[in-house]
């Protein structure tokens, strides 16, 4: 696995509280193997003790002020101090693959993240009634998923994340209110509009960077699992063998017939055969 040669080294942050979970992301900083990579946990103060002696380089303990998932949202002001490149993780992902390139693209672009298995923000769970009480009008917007967050100490970083916090606290928390929707919606999908709404620009990363095991197809190397199911031994086996997918716990391949696959095909040939058309027409 590469290794970096940062002066100052990148940063892998994990934020979960009570006793499980804090267990959890120790099980999740055990896979990075990266030594010259920093981790940190950010917890409460209840659950910090929780944490096994020696499994992160810091334990930062925070007095949030959301509830639930939530609390990712104040994940910025609760970052150590000493470093400018991070890796936020949820707690039941695996690193099990080169991460570099995520870190290289933080870096130059504040922030890398990869697509949601729901992709479409107004379609997640109604979100497209807070993305008008926002005054976003939804027309295909992307959601990314929040559970692997490249992003680095760059203004523009800063301002997303801080804004992310701000969205949360305004239609989250408060019990009150209609738009108190925060077991419905999660932390996930006001960082995608923060983004929308400040007009920032994140490198986009395949979901090799955030494989979620829910049936998608695998092109290539995973290179971050997500997801609590038992990573398949064989996960990056063949990576030069298409439309791989992962059910029932081994690595299948979609057969020939699959109508699927035809679906796939056939967008894949649309632009060749449109390039052979054009091309022909323009040697007459």
């Amino acid at each position: 696995m590469t290794t970096h040669t940062d002066p100052v080294p990148s940063c892998v942050v994990w934020l979960a509280w009570g006793d499980k979970y804090v267990l959890e992301a120790a099980r999740s900083r055990e896979s990075i193997t990266d030594r010259s990579l920093r981790t940190c946990l950010i917890t409460d103060r209840k659950s910090a003790a929780a944490a096994p002696k020696g499994t992160f380089d810091h334990i930062v303990e925070a007095e949030f002020e959301l509830d639930s998932y939530l609390r990712k949202c104040e994940l910025w002001r609760c970052l150590p101090a000493q470093y400018d490149s991070f890796l936020f993780l949820d707690v039941d992902t695996r690193v099990i693959g080169d991460i570099s390139l995520g870190f290289d693209k933080a870096k130059k672009f504040g922030v890398a993240m990869a697509p949601a298995p729901r992709y479409a923000l107004e379609r997640f769970q109604g979100f497209d009634e807070i993305m008008r009480s926002a005054g976003v009008t939804p027309r295909g917007q992307i959601q990314f998923n929040s559970g692997v967050i490249f992003f680095s100490r760059t203004p523009g970083a800063q301002a997303v994340l801080e804004k992310w916090d701000e969205l949360a606290h305004r239609f989250g928390s408060n019990p009150g209110r209609t738009h108190d929707l925060s077991m419905r919606f999660g932390d996930q999908p006001y960082l995608s509009l923060a983004m929308e709404l400040l007009e920032f620009q994140p490198y986009v990363l395949s979901t090799a960077f955030n494989h979620r095991a829910k049936g998608e197809l695998i092109d290539g190397d995973i290179r971050i699992w997500h997801s609590y199911k038992p990573i398949p031994h064989d996960i990056n086996a063949n990576p030069d063998v298409p439309y791989r997918y992962v059910a029932d716990g081994r690595v299948r391949t979609m057969a020939q017939n699959h109508p699927l696959r035809k679906v796939v095909l056939r967008a894949m040939r649309e632009p060749m055969d449109l390039a052979r058309s054009w091309f022909k027409r323009a040697i007459k």
